[in-house]
């Protein structure tokens, strides 16, 4: 009994206490407003791991950071690279119990490489340059390692195309969707006799989920990255009078 009562005052309140907007005579009005772009991406990133297995930890922890720098090397000495494009990841030991009872250590060095070009036709050559650099200094491609008790191998984890200034395809996308929502009110307002004065609230309805996006590139059929349709849209709500 208590809460209808509760809900019974409540109701008076809410038709003698009339909100701001109504006090103010300010109405509101929700408009959808999207927008698309066309692009494709700016960026390669690559995660090579250098591997290296043995009987000698100390012999293959050399070796691999030896494979590494000559590897760093070579990729700095492209002229699309700079230091800040390449990150080292560290080293780390596995601790795989099959191969401690063989008395094999196995030492591994993971590097992030980072290619970053608004010309597609660019970023898709330097890439391929890249990926062909890896291969062709991987010793066991070359049937070559640096020391016979020492196995060296390269092993890509992961290579794909993404977006580098995700930043600015969101504010890019946001801004026209505001214009369109805002190109729906201002028809509106004409058709009636209600004039603008503010927006009230802004809800992303759908996003570009930029954040995220990934275009994997097959090693064994290097491709160009593809066209993407960025979308966007939100709902305005606009106080008028």
């Amino acid at each position: 009994m208590k809460k209808i009562y509760f809900l019974i005052i409540l109701s008076l309140l809410l038709l003698f206490f009339p909100s701001k907007l109504e006090a103010s005579g300010e109405k509101v009005i929700s408009t959808l407003g999207s927008s698309n772009l066309i692009s494709q991406t700016n960026m390669t990133k690559i995660h090579l791991n250098i591997n290296g297995d043995g009987r000698n930890r100390s012999q293959i922890q050399q070796e691999v950071r030896r494979s590494i720098n000559d590897l760093l090397e070579e990729l700095l000495s492209l002229e699309a690279f700079k230091e800040e494009d390449i990150e080292d990841k560290g080293f780390s030991w596995s601790d795989n119990t099959k191969l401690k009872e063989r008395n094999v250590y196995k030492y591994a060095g993971e590097l992030v490489i980072e290619i970053i070009d608004n010309d597609p036709d660019s970023l898709y050559d330097t890439t391929l340059e890249v990926l062909d650099l890896i291969k062709e200094l991987d010793p066991s491609q070359r049937r070559v390692n640096y020391n016979r008790h020492v196995n060296i191998e390269y092993n890509i984890n992961e290579a794909y195309y993404s977006f580098s200034n995700v930043k600015k395809y969101k504010e890019t996308l946001l801004k026209n969707s505001l214009e369109d929502s805002r190109e729906t009110l201002d028809i509106l307002l004409n058709l009636s006799s209600l004039n603008f004065v503010g927006i009230a609230a802004i809800e992303e309805v759908k996003g570009s989920n930029l954040n995220s996006y990934v275009e994997e590139i097959d090693l064994d059929d290097i491709q160009q990255p593809k066209l993407k349709v960025l979308e966007s849209k939100i709902l305005v709500d606009y106080r008028v009078k």
